[in-house]
């Protein structure tokens, strides 16, 4: 790995991180709320 990838990797970890517990957050509401959060987190990431 060159050292300029490793601050991305940090950034990228901690970018899933911060996805992932907001995800565990969201996932106490209803069904079709979280369904419909993650559909759109689904979108930006694709698109």
């Amino acid at each position: 790995m060159d050292t300029s990838e490793f601050p991305r990797l940090i950034y990228l970890v901690i970018l899933l991180a911060a996805v992932v517990g907001w995800g565990l957050a969201e996932s106490r509401n209803s069904l079709g709320k979280t369904a419909r959060s993650l559909i759109v987190w689904g979108l930006i990431f694709l698109g």
